[in-house]
């Protein structure tokens, strides 16, 4: 008659043990997609960066070659 509750007892540890094990894989997977999805959010943050570094290069371009021209032009005034 002990024997019931030594057995209701090892299903529950059982049954226990698998919901542990199924919370760690599912806490491993959601883990793995977080990650990855930093990574690409990282991707893009790096492309952005990029893209803003050649268009900061091309404006200074744009802001030296106009420089340059205004700094060579004669103007009318200029020996009075």
């Amino acid at each position: 008659m002990q024997r019931s509750p030594i057995i209701g007892q090892f299903i529950v540890i059982c049954a226990g043990e698998r919901d542990s094990e199924e919370l760690s894989r599912i806490r491993a997977d959601h883990e793995l997609k977080v990650l990855q999805a930093s990574k690409e959010v990282r991707k893009k943050q790096i492309e952005e960066a990029t893209e803003n570094l050649e268009s900061i290069n091309r404006s200074k371009s744009i802001t030296e070659a106009r420089r340059d021209y205004y700094k060579n032009l004669k103007f009318m005034n200029e020996g009075r």
